[in-house]
Parts: structure tokens; C-alpha cells; sequence
């Protein structure tokens, strides 16, 4: 991990973008990074912890280059290809999504939609999902996943906060396409409206992610026409509104449907 931190800023060099001289080995870097991630499912959190220890004391570009891929593959190998989850590997991930929340990329974020690609692969793990080279974005999570009750306050929180910035928001939406539709109507449909209510009048936000976002309720509503209560039907009710104020075209569709299955 020396080794690698030192290819990636040479001693002296204030930030990888300040570097003396030669050229940052990005495969040896992504390789060893994805490494490192499987490896830790094989340790105790406090060995973990002294490794991430070296990488946060980092600039932060460098921490991010080496997280983005140390936090995918342990996100696959710890959660999504274990059976069972153990303390420790819960513990550590908690203080990864921690640094990623508290990230100084994500806090200048707020005031603008900007967000380093390595900012975006990190908090896509928080979100379970991953994107690979060229390929798009895919959610890690099936239908029917037994662990979602111990996430739900790390994914609750991701969800609230990167959703409102109009990338991240794709991979929430990616999310809850995948096996976060679990967690539809109860407690992601109200996730899901207030970030609605917050960007009521972003029209570039819902130009974005409008229609992919009807999809969603869409099949909420068609997989929920005999479950959904009341509260749930006047929940989605206002999204659509607010979607058609925006300018998104299936969303008045979506009007259309619930007051087919309203009896209206």
C-alpha cells in the first residue's frame, strides 16, 4: 500500500496532481485497490481499519482512487457473494460510508452537480451498485435479499442525500429497479417523495431522470393495485403531479393509471 500511494504521489509531491514525475500506474493502482477489497472480507475490522487508516491520510484525489475500487469489491465480496454477514464486515462498511458522506467532493457537490467519476464509483457502492468500464450501471442486489434490515439506516441515508444530486440520482433509480424494489412502497416511496418535493422545480433534474423515474411507480403501482393503501396511493399521486409540472411525458400517463385503479 506504500508502495502504491508513493506511484501515485511521489514523495514531496503535494497531491497526485502535483506530481514530480513519471506516470501513475492507474492498472497496478485499480488492480491492487480491487484486491486489497477482497482481502479485507478475510480480516478483523481493526486490521482493516489500520490499512484505510494509510488511504484517508491521503490527498483526497489519491484516497478516492483507491477507495473506488477497494469499495466495490468489498461491497461485492463481503455482502452480495456471502451468505452470511458478519459484525465485523458490517462495522467496516459503515465507517467507509461514513468517509464517503462526510467526503469534501461530496460536500462541494451540494452547490453544484459536478462529482469526480471516482466520487461517483464510491457512492454507487454505498448504493449497491456498480458500473464497469463501458457498461452500464447495474444494481448487485436480487429480489428477496434476507439482509436489507441492516443497511436500511447506510441506504436510507444515501438515498436521501445522494438522490438529490442529479447523477447519483440514477443510481438510486437503478437501485430501486433492482432489488431495492424491495423496499417499495414501505419506506423507499417516501424517500422517494421528498426528493420529488425538494426538486419540484429542477425541470433539468426530472429532463434527466423523469421518465425513468415513472418506470419505477409505474410498477409500483401495477405489482401493488390490490396492497397499495390509501397513503401510499396519495403519496404517488403527488409525484405524478409534481412530474407533469416538470414536463415528464409518462407521468401523465401515470395520473391516467391511478385514476383507473382509483376507480375514478
Amino acid at each position: 500500500m506504500e508502495w502504491t500511494i508513493q506511484e501515485i504521489v511521489p514523495p514531496f509531491a503535494r497531491s497526485s496532481r502535483d506530481k514530480l514525475s513519471g506516470d501513475t500506474p492507474f492498472e497496478w493502482v485499480f488492480k491492487f485497490s480491487e484486491w486489497c477489497g477482497q482481502i479485507f472480507t478475510k480480516l478483523t475490522a481493526v486490521e482493516c481499519r489500520e490499512i484505510l487508516k494509510r488511504i484517508v491520510a491521503q490527498d483526497n484525489e489519491t484516497a478516492l482512487l483507491i477507495m473506488q475500487s477497494l469499495m466495490r469489491s468489498f461491497m461485492i465480496d463481503a455482502f452480495l457473494l456471502s451468505r452470511d454477514i458478519g459484525d465485523d464486515h458490517l462495522l467496516i462498511w459503515s465507517e467507509m460510508t461514513e468517509w464517503v458522506f462526510d467526503n469534501p467532493e461530496w460536500s462541494a457537490a451540494k452547490s453544484s452537480d459536478y462529482l469526480d467519476r471516482e466520487f461517483q464509483s464510491c457512492a454507487l457502492s454505498v448504493l449497491f451498485c456498480a458500473a464497469s468500464g463501458f457498461s452500464p450501471t447495474l444494481c448487485g442486489v436480487e429480489r428477496g435479499w434476507r439482509h436489507w434490515p441492516k443497511f436500511l439506516p447506510i441506504i436510507e441515508r444515501a438515498v436521501r442525500e445522494f438522490g438529490l444530486n442529479k447523477v447519483l440520482f440514477y443510481g438510486v433509480l437503478v437501485l430501486l429497479k433492482g432489488g431495492g424494489f424491495d423496499l417499495l412502497p414501505d419506506p423507499a416511496l417516501n424517500w422517494l417523495k421528498d426528493i420529488v418535493v425538494a426538486k419540484k422545480r429542477d425541470q433539468l433534474f426530472w429532463g434527466a431522470n423523469g421518465e425513468s423515474t415513472v418506470e419505477i411507480i409505474k410498477r409500483l403501482v401495477e405489482n401493488g393495485e390490490r396492497t397499495l393503501i390509501p397513503e401510499h396511493r396519495d403519496t404517488i399521486s403527488l409525484i405524478a403531479d409534481i412530474l407533469v409540472d416538470n414536463g415528464v411525458r409518462g407521468a401523465g400517463f401515470l395520473q391516467q393509471e391511478l385514476l383507473r385503479t382509483n376507480g375514478g
